[in-house]
């Protein structure tokens, strides 16, 4: 049993001000919490997070959360950041690009 298996998970979707990269095409980045959401997004901004973000934030661009579902444990979380991620859905559940964005089917 590993430490996270008795806790809850989110899946949350950070969505960018700016479009960045190397292709100036990338808005979103899609992660994984056993935290409250809002605490994991401020970490994320006072550098403690994937390099990533951090390298966002350092380019001068912001973020807020543009999606959020809690899970019963945190492998479920896991499984569906993976998903969200493999089947490229941070757009379609984004409040900020669609609306107001949508839940994983």
């Amino acid at each position: 049993m590993s430490r996270n298996d008795d806790k809850t998970g989110s899946v949350y979707i950070l969505h960018f001000d700016k479009p960045w990269g190397k292709f100036k095409n990338i808005r979103h980045y899609t992660g994984f919490t056993t935290l409250a959401v809002d605490v994991r997004a401020e970490r994320h901004r006072s550098g403690h997070g994937s390099k990533f973000v951090a390298k966002s934030i350092e380019k001068g661009n912001n973020f807020v959360i543009g999606y959020m579902k809690l899970f019963e444990t945190a492998k479920e979380a896991r499984r569906g950041e993976i998903r969200v991620k493999k089947e490229r859905l941070s757009y379609s559940l984004c409040a900020y690009c669609h609306g107001d964005g949508g839940d994983l089917p």
